[in-house]
């Protein structure tokens, strides 16, 4: 075993930190490792490095079942990672040179006694870690006076607001998952998301040959005047609210057994930049775990997965008014962003399966094309088609005009007519914003529901007696057994 003045070199680990700690305290002597001259760190040292990286980012496993889990009579297998294989992956260093750290923190940790008792202490050769669960640190609290900021004192300005998420997103665009994909992703003609779809229902049969007249409109982003509010909007302003499948679309309205659901599909016609909420919760942190702002590093990406979470969860319609406050901030934040600019996101569908995503995209890019129809044009909407065997479902749309329709002569207007355009003209908000989205007039859906399915998990409640007494004889007996020779304990029979 090396002691504690045995010294070695930056070259002999492959983490970085450890790399430069070694360059920058080190003395320039011969590593007894590998045997070259250069800055050197005493293995006491090293060994200090990875105790706190230890303490802080990993916690020992049990070494064996708690005595409920004996008493299941289940197999029992410990978690964890063995010891050594973990201080020579995190130092990137040779077995020989874990194994003399781990020992030199063994014997910190351990005592005489230990020792002849059989008890297993920190670094042991038989003990293993696994990573400790990290809260979101200060965000967590932050979080939590953001909440209570936004619904109870200031809904509308609020610095501690600003602040607050001015922390969390700071470095939205450096994120990464543990594959290496950026958490936003490109929509558009050239993205991986090219066309959205939206559904709307209807319960009375004029509404919807009204709607499939023009669905551009009535099946696109409602007008402000009647934009209700949303998980990611407030009350007045529009966003487009869309899903990556048809049948996602058609699940997230929830319709009654009974109506009609229009499904229309959405050309996406300019590129758009998402936030996938959904990668948040996979996030890689980067960096040594020996560095001290590691830490900080993991909270936060603690932080983002419960936020991501968050974000996504269902709220029931009791409580939507309140509990949609935070996220609509977030939203209108996002959407205020010049690094990265954003143009949407994308999450989880909770009603549909997990494979297909919901869609918002923020005000700025909820604009769908306008069809050019010729001004004089009229509908005719069919529900039905007459066929030898009788008469069959079947929607149709013609929209009738006439091309060669002599042009009506121009009106002349008189002062009246033209002080009130001047003044209409004056009064009104141009819209400025560029479509992002065009409906693909070929792919419309009339949805009959006929029923709606119930997808559910079942859980069997089990029921057992356990009587304190026959608890007390069984941990008295293991510790008897443990203390002799440790021998293994059967298991209490219900």
């Amino acid at each position: 075993m090396a002691n504690g003045e045995t010294r070695v070199c930056g070259g002999c680990f492959g983490d970085a930190f450890i790399k430069r700690e070694i360059k920058r305290n080190g003395q320039k002597e011969v590593c007894e490792y590998c045997g070259r001259t250069r800055n050197t760190l005493r293995l006491e040292e090293l060994a200090n490095l990875f105790e706190t990286a230890f303490s802080t980012h990993y916690e020992r496993t049990a070494s064996e079942p708690s005595p409920f889990e004996q008493a299941m009579g289940e197999i029992w297998w410990r978690d964890g990672q063995p010891v050594l294989d973990l201080v020579q992956e995190i130092g990137e260093t040779t077995k020989e040179i874990a194994e003399d750290i781990r020992e030199l923190l063994e014997s910190r940790h351990s005592t005489r006694e230990d020792y002849e008792m059989s008890l297993e202490t920190e670094f042991d050769s038989d003990s293993c870690y696994e990573s400790r669960a990290v809260p979101g640190g200060d965000l967590d609290g932050e979080w939590r006076l953001f909440e209570r900021s936004l619904k109870t004192e200031s809904r509308y300005f609020s610095h501690t607001v600003m602040r607050t998420l001015d922390k969390i997103f700071d470095d939205l665009k450096e994120h990464r998952t543990y594959q290496g994909a950026s958490v936003i992703v490109d929509a558009g003609p050239n993205g991986t998301i090219k066309a959205l779809y939206r559904a709307r229902v209807f319960q009375s049969e004029k509404s919807l040959f009204a709607a499939l007249e023009r669905p551009e409109l009535s099946i696109g982003p409602p007008p402000p005047v009647v934009a209700g509010a949303g998980r990611m909007n407030a009350r007045g302003i529009p966003v487009f609210y869309g899903a990556t499948h048809p049948e996602a679309a058609l699940a997230e309205v929830r319709p009654p057994v009974g109506s009609k659901v229009v499904v229309a599909q959405f050309d996406i016609s300019r590129p758009l930049r998402l936030l996938d909420v959904a990668s948040l919760q996979s996030l890689a942190v980067g960096g040594s775990p020996f560095d001290p702002m590691y830490l900080a590093r993991k909270q936060k990406a603690g932080f983002l997965q419960g936020l991501s979470e968050r974000i996504t969860m269902p709220v029931m319609p009791d409580d939507e008014a309140l509990e949609y406050i935070p996220t609509q901030v977030i939203a209108e934040y996002l959407a205020s962003l010049d690094n990265p600019t954003l143009d949407g996101m994308i999450y989880p569908s909770v009603q549909a399966a997990e494979e297909m995503k919901n869609v918002v995209l923020f005000h700025k890019a909820a604009v769908v094309a306008k069809v050019k129809r010729p001004e004089d044009v009229k509908f005719s909407v069919r529900d039905y088609e007459s066929y030898e065997g009788g008469p069959e479902i079947e929607y149709s749309v013609r929209e009738e005009f006439d091309s060669e329709a002599p042009s009506l002569p121009r009106h002349e207007p008189t002062m009246d007519e033209l002080i009130a355009e001047m003044m209409a003209e004056e009064n009104s908000i141009v819209d400025q914003r560029v479509p992002a989205l065009e409906l693909s007039r070929e792919n419309v859906w009339v949805h009959h529901i006929k029923r709606v399915a119930i997808t559910s998990e079942a859980f069997r409640v089990t029921r057992m007696e356990w009587d304190k007494k026959t608890f007390r004889e069984f941990e008295e007996n293991q510790k008897r057994n443990w203390m002799s020779a440790k021998k293994p304990v059967d298991p209490i029979e219900f």
